[in-house]
């Protein structure tokens, strides 16, 4: 019975005969992905065997095993060790998304858009000067060199507050936890409220660092729909109706990677369907306080069922890991607990750095140098760009630009590598990797040369203006 399983997926990839240009791997690679999307090979199927395949194929067992893990990478199949390759179910985490590093690359002859960074300016300075006076105080120094109250010390808590209130937040501090940067936050707010193995709902580009701890943490991800504003209230709420959503992973304002702003009145619906179907919600401020004119934060229109994660590694410094997480007073003990077991404590010396910052009036300068160069970089590029559907925002420090009709994201990465451009394709956003449109994510805020970041957005722009459908009709593969 499994070879009669076998046989419609060895006969539509033996039926395909359009030449490739790609390694076979990836051809064998793209013609099952697409069965896969298309519904020719159907969720939960058994795929052959590597030896059935190469046999039927008449190409190697390596091809095969090369082009299954493409896949497995991809997140449209799972292995499991001893019973093969299945397709999956559509709630598969990409690898892509779990390999994600914000890190740059340290060859010189790479111009790496991949990533959005903090700019540094005159930070270094900044530092230098908050450190001696560190060393100068020693009295200072004692409580930042033992161990602190889980959540942080008062005073850190309360410049934290300070901080929240440049979106519009009033915080107490008695609900904020000092944590080692948003990421930490998150996964403290995910700890705390959610269950190995609960239903998390988010859109359907989101942040990679959600789709680790997601994986790691076995949860299911669902992805909504979006549009310009953000979620789709009226998705969301047939997916709450469908399903027992324990919590939604949102970005309302410069979403990332969609640079979308999510309207006052659409984060009224969204906060009302969470309270309707007592949904908590999980709100990622990072990007946010860089938009000075913008609409309640979800913590403000819900504030009983809101974890709120910032922090200043955007804005200010991404070195020092200062985070913040806000919480409903029910859940803070939880959040506490969570944070405890992470890693007892953030660590208070780049806490306090971070605290002067806020009360002396550092950090906002460094937010409004970082603004005022982001500007700048972006009418440097803008031009490249011309003809493109291109979505961004004035504060935001990256594109989201949608693939020419009939491309796929990781192509464009792949032909820009051969140029020494990095990029990032949707594959690494994407919550449901078996349909998605297709885009490719690039900053502003990686390349310190002027002239460097020019010419990456015109190989960018150059390739999209010329690329050509990856596969017409529908991808075929020759072998």
């Amino acid at each position: 019975m499994r070879v009669n399983r076998y046989i419609d997926i060895v006969s539509m990839l033996q039926a395909e005969h359009v030449g490739s240009t790609h390694p076979r791997y990836l051809a064998l690679a793209r013609g099952i992905g697409q069965g896969i999307r298309d519904g020719k090979v159907p969720k939960g199927s058994k795929l052959p065997p590597h030896r059935i395949l190469a046999d039927a194929l008449k190409v190697s067992i390596g091809t095969v095993s090369r082009a299954y893990a493409e896949l497995e990478r991809l997140g449209l199949i799972t292995s499991r060790v001893g019973d093969g390759s299945y397709v999956s179910d559509g709630h598969t985490l990409p690898s892509e998304a779990i390999e994600f590093r914000n890190v740059l690359d340290i060859d010189p002859s790479v111009i790496d858009l991949s990533i959005n960074m903090h700019l540094s300016s005159r930070e270094r300075d900044c530092l230098s000067e908050s450190l001696i006076d560190l060393a100068s105080d020693k009295d200072m120094l004692d409580p930042l060199l033992d161990y602190t109250p889980e959540q942080g010390l008062a005073w850190h808590r309360e410049q934290a507050a300070h901080w929240l209130s440049r979106s519009h937040i009033e915080a107490d501090p008695d609900n904020i936890l000092c944590t080692n940067g948003a990421q930490h936050a998150l996964l403290c707010a995910m700890m705390a409220c959610l269950k190995p193995g609960a239903k998390l709902a988010t859109e359907e580009f989101t942040y990679p660092g959600l789709i680790t701890l997601a994986k790691h943490y076995h949860l299911k991800l669902y992805p909504i729909r979006t549009d310009q504003e953000g979620l789709i209230p009226s998705d969301l709420a047939a997916h709450l109706k469908q399903h027992p959503i324990a919590a939604l992973f949102c970005t309302p304002t410069l979403q990332n990677p969609t640079a979308s702003v999510m309207p006052t009145k659409r984060r009224e619906q969204i906060a009302a369907l969470c309270q309707q179907h007592n949904t908590l919600i999980i709100e990622d401020d990072v990007h946010g306080v860089l938009v000075e004119d913008r609409p309640a934060a979800m913590q403000v229109l819900a504030p009983e069922r809101t974890l709120f994660c910032t922090s200043l590694s955007k804005a200010v410094s991404s070195g020092l890991r200062t985070g913040y997480l806000l919480t409903p007073p029910a859940l803070t003990q939880k959040a506490s607990r969570a944070l405890r077991a992470s890693c007892w404590m953030a660590s208070p010396l780049p806490l306090e750095i971070a605290s002067q910052w806020i009360a002396d009036g550092t950090a906002d300068a460094l937010r409004d140098d970082f603004l005022r160069e982001v500007t700048r970089r972006k009418a440097l590029v803008n031009a490249q760009l011309s003809g493109l559907e291109v979505t961004t925002h004035p504060q935001c420090p990256h594109y989201w630009i949608r693939a020419p009709e009939g491309t796929q994201g990781r192509d464009l990465e792949h032909t820009l590598a051969q140029q020494h451009v990095k990029i990032k394709p949707s594959d690494t956003f994407a919550v449901n990797t078996q349909a998605h449109t297709q885009h490719i994510r690039i900053s502003v805020t990686t390349q310190a040369d002027d002239a460097a970041l020019v010419r990456g957005f015109t190989a960018i722009g150059d390739v999209l203006r010329q690329a050509r459908p990856t596969e017409t009709p529908p991808p075929r593969v020759h072998f």
